[in-house]
């Protein structure tokens, strides 16, 4: 094969062992893997037309043992009570609300549960990417590029990784920012799990290309 094709090999075995990972093993990842996932998110695309800030991207990295992972961990687990309470109620007006969501909904309950498992401090790192918030409005896209990127760069290592879409719901809230030493309200947040996986979880069932790819 020559290069190019060795390179779309290895691309697309990166692509099939992808997994969310949902428990952690003890042992941490040294931080130079840390920083070469860090490396791949920073290489993302992103709005060119709206940055205005040289720090338009930033990558928080907080370890188990720091005491940031449990205040972080404290206030994502306050506000799923308050997404709880959002969806209970529009599941009392939305018939597609009530069909749909009860699965999140019964996700929200654990975690919100009396002895209920730690949302971030249950891995080694909790990673949070910010991107400038931006005219036309597409910083959640450049946050899907760079946890895609990091992802992609994790599974190439071995790590484990875990999107934690939370993250996203606690963009505007100024104790998290003022946690992380960001400024507030000037970025769009997400984030993820990092580590080494505990388990090897089953691939999730994906569209048949044939019957769902339409050439015109």
């Amino acid at each position: 094969m020559d290069s190019n094709e060795v390179r779309a090999k290895t691309l697309d075995e990166i692509i099939t062992a992808r997994r969310t990972v949902r428990r952690f093993t003890e042992p941490s990842p040294s931080r130079e893997l840390v920083e070469r996932v860090v490396r791949a998110g920073l290489l993302a695309p992103y709005s060119g037309l709206g940055v205005t800030r040289e720090d338009f991207r930033r990558i928080i990295v907080i370890s188990r043992q720091s005491p940031v992972m449990l205040q972080a961990n404290a206030i994502l687990t306050r506000n799923v009570v308050t997404i709880r309470k959002e969806l209970e109620q529009e599941m009392t007006q939305d018939p597609q609300a009530r069909t749909k969501g009860q699965a999140y909904l019964q996700v929200l309950r654990r975690i919100d549960a009396d002895g209920a498992p730690p949302i971030v401090a249950k891995a080694p790192y909790f990673l949070v990417v910010a991107e400038e918030k931006a005219i036309p409005h597409v910083e959640h896209c450049s946050l899907a590029h760079c946890l895609q990127n990091m992802w992609l760069e994790a599974t190439a290592l071995g790590l484990g990784f875990q999107l934690v879409t939370a993250t996203q719901r606690v963009s505007d809230n100024p104790e998290f920012a003022r946690l992380l030493g960001l400024p507030v309200g000037v970025y769009d947040l997400d984030g993820c799990l990092l580590g080494y996986a505990a388990e090897t979880p089953r691939p999730m069932p994906r569209p048949d290309s044939k019957k769902v790819v339409t050439w015109l």
